[in-house]
């Protein structure tokens, strides 16, 4: 609730800041709608389950950020640009780019003896 109170500040807005009832139906309404997200079988969980409910979600999308860029520091890589090169065209470290390399020529080697 506090954070909604913080947030309330409208200054460019003709009418100003919310009514204190309006912000708390706001704030009453997006923590239902997350109960409900997060539990919505009607099972309770935990505070605990819930940090490591969101901590996997963050570890996926992480995962897809960084297959996604190892992807491209692959392709880079065979167009023959340095690791300094392609991490700079990324926004990564050259030290990750040199890494990634490494483990995906591992993973090739591994895949051509199988």
């Amino acid at each position: 609730m506090r954070q909604a109170e913080a947030a309330n500040q409208f200054p460019e807005h003709p009418s100003g800041d919310l009514k204190f009832s309006e912000v708390r139906s706001i704030a009453r309404s997006v923590a239902r709608w997350t109960w409900e997200l997060h539990h919505g079988n009607g099972a309770s969980a935990a505070p605990a389950d819930l940090r490591e409910l969101q901590a996997a979600r963050g570890r996926l999308t992480g995962a897809r950020k960084r297959d996604a860029l190892m992807q491209q520091a692959c392709a880079l890589a065979a167009q023959g640009l340095s690791c300094r090169a392609i991490g700079r065209q990324l926004g990564i470290s050259d030290k990750t780019v040199s890494a990634w390399l490494k483990r995906s020529a591992s993973q090739d080697k591994a895949g051509a003896q199988a």
